[in-house]
């Protein structure tokens, strides 16, 4: 997925304002998870039943439930990243991460009325979003952050400067007001000079649901099932940015170093409807509505500033530490839209199914709430009102697509699936992603275990700090190969 993230954790004025549409995408672009049996098949399970998993794609999975189960899934997730700054050197960094995708139980119970065949209730937790990455890049390129500490400070006295950015670099001395006019400058040209850079990014966490849903089987024809689901998030991201000059080629300059800190934890809530068709003995037909979901979030943030320079022979460095950051803000991330079409096989010892998903989401209908807190001012008012016009602006629709397949031959199961997911940019800054999967399974009279395997290829351009000047902008490139073994147990009862 190619997208233009601008992960800079911009802050005006006292209040940290890191929301922008990095965090539309990064709480809407959801993989359907949970069992192995959804994973392998690429998640295209809509016009599908009887599996814990389908119930984040169509809650109408639950009306094919005809025995309780309980089921879980723990997993494992390989990252190889590779992090290239324009006109620099590769970096490669490798990450292993255990996990539970999720656990649940869906109890049959005897229908209300004689039309009604199944009437079940399934409650438990599915991860529906994984959010370990991390990257390093390293070169020599022309440019320096000290360029954007003089672009934000031009015309503000010190004691205007904010807390975590421009104001910790002040005090470190990477600028200074040479004639206390309020124009600052540097210790060399910070546009036109070679400096050697390095960041280190590491993030963590995740997104999970708790879910309750209800479905049942009308007349062994049709499907209908509602679920509400509880999301909570919990988003990691620490930064290192250096600039160092080990060579002595730039003259008083030595080092600097602007690390970042943000945790992100919140709670939100959707509800979701769906129903499946079986129009003949062969084909299905599917369609599920999940509403917006309604994130109520917290940033904790905090920065620290370092610089060193040698003046006259002597060695100067000073660090400076920005005040613990807080910031309470709601989001609601778009309502999606799945049709599924499904077609049932048998021939001899081999059955099986083909199953194909439509997923449509509004980008553009997603919106910052940024007064929510009593301590709100005016300017998060502009600044909210300012936000949402430009998502309005730069994201609009987008399809994701999904195929997957199961083939059973007797006790054994194998899928495959595979997933395309469009841009959500309007102004086609970005390109989609594909995800590809597999998976073996072996289903018992009361037992089963299944396995699968995700893969997905995504590559990106980071910006480590943001610039005036787009031209003046140091772009990385980053890839990321991501692996995840998923494996799932269930016991009927």
């Amino acid at each position: 997925m190619r997208i233009l993230l601008s992960f800079v954790f911009t802050l005006i004025g006292l209040i940290g304002y890191s929301q922008n549409y990095d965090e539309i995408l990064r709480y809407s672009q959801l993989n359907p998870s949970g069992t192995a049996r959804v994973i392998g098949v690429g998640g295209s399970f809509g016009a599908m039943g009887g599996d814990f998993g389908g119930i984040s794609i169509n809650p109408a999975a639950i009306g094919n439930y005809w025995l309780s189960e309980f089921s879980f899934s723990p997993s494992v997730t390989f990252l190889n990243t590779d992090a290239t700054l324009a006109g620099a050197s590769t970096q490669n960094k490798v990450n292993l991460k255990a996990n539970l995708d999720h656990i649940g139980i869906t109890i049959a119970s005897s229908p209300w009325a004689d039309n009604w065949e199944t009437s079940s209730w399934s409650f438990g937790y599915n991860r529906i979003a994984n959010y370990n990455e991390s990257f390093v890049f390293e070169g020599q390129t022309a440019g320096s952050i000290v360029g954007r500490y003089l672009e934000q400070s031009q015309g503000l006295s010190p004691d205007q400067l904010d807390d975590f950015e421009i104001g910790l670099a002040y005090d470190v001395g990477a600028i200074y007001d040479p004639d206390a006019s309020n124009f600052y400058a540097a210790d060399f040209d910070p546009y036109n000079t070679a400096v050697n850079k390095k960041q280190t990014v590491e993030r963590s966490g995740g997104m999970s649901e708790i879910v309750l849903g209800w479905g049942g089987n009308f007349k062994r024809k049709l499907n209908i099932g509602a679920s509400l689901s509880i999301p909570f998030i919990r988003f990691r991201e620490s930064k290192l940015y250096e600039e160092r000059d080990e060579l002595d080629e730039i003259e008083t300059f030595n080092a600097l170093t602007f690390s970042e800190r943000v945790t992100t934890t919140g709670v939100g809530i959707k509800a979701s409807a769906g129903a499946t068709l079986k129009v003949n003995k062969r084909f299905r037909i599917g369609a599920a509505y999940h509403s917006k979901t309604y994130f109520a979030l917290q940033d904790s943030f905090n920065t620290v500033s370092y610089y060193a320079y040698t003046f006259d022979g002597n060695f100067e460095e000073f660090d400076s530490r920005s005040p613990d950051g807080i910031f309470e803000y709601g989001l609601n991330t778009p309502s999606r839209t799945v049709a599924s079409v499904g077609y049932l096989f048998r021939n001899n010892k081999l059955a099986g199914f083909i199953n194909a998903d439509i997923e449509m989401l509004n980008y553009a209908n997603s919106a910052f709430n940024l007064t929510r807190s009593s301590d709100a001012t005016q300017a998060d008012a502009d600044y909210e009102d300012q936000l949402n016009d430009q998502i309005a602006v730069e994201l609009g629709n987008a399809f994701n697509f999904r195929l997957g397949t199961e083939i059973a031959y007797g006790h054994l199961r194998f899928r495959a699936g595979a997933a395309l997911n469009q841009s959500p940019f309007s102004n086609g800054l970005a390109d989609g992603n594909t995800i590809y999967a597999t998976g073996v399974g072996y289903k018992g009279d009361s037992f089963y275990i299944d396995a699968a395997v995700r893969y997905t290829q995504s590559n990106q351009t980071y910006i480590p700090y943001l610039m005036e000047n787009a031209v003046d902008d140091q772009l990385v490139d980053v890839n990321t190969n991501r692996g995840e073994l998923i494996l799932t147990a269930g016991w009927s009862f």
